[in-house]
């Protein structure tokens, strides 16, 4: 929901007429494919290495995937993760289900 703040601030530019009136930046997503490289089941946050030649590994980020004792995150695990604004979080293990298709 938009700021009550920035709704003044948009009323104020559009009725002055003139100059263009302000809208705020929408948030930005992104999805990223990584593997799972070290994992932390106390504090619920694993570390990200991302399908990126630079070797990049993001620690500490949070997994919003339901875990429970019958599906712990795993080291070497895919994952998918999102970069919503600045926050990185991990959304859940890729998989990919059984081919219907019929050779």
């Amino acid at each position: 929901m938009v700021a009550q703040h920035i709704v003044d601030q948009l009323a104020r530019a559009t009725k002055t007429g003139d100059r263009p009136a302000w809208l705020p930046r929408p948030i930005g997503f992104s999805m990223h494919q990584g593997a799972v490289t070290r994992v932390d089941n106390f504090n619920s946050v694993v570390d990200f290495a991302a399908n990126d030649p630079s070797g990049l590994i993001i620690p500490g980020v949070r997994v919003l995937q339901a875990c429970n004792a019958d599906n712990p995150p795993g080291v070497g695990r895919v994952v998918w993760g999102g970069l919503i604004g600045n926050q990185f979080v991990i959304l859940g293990q890729h998989s990919v289900p059984n081919s219907i298709v019929i050779p």
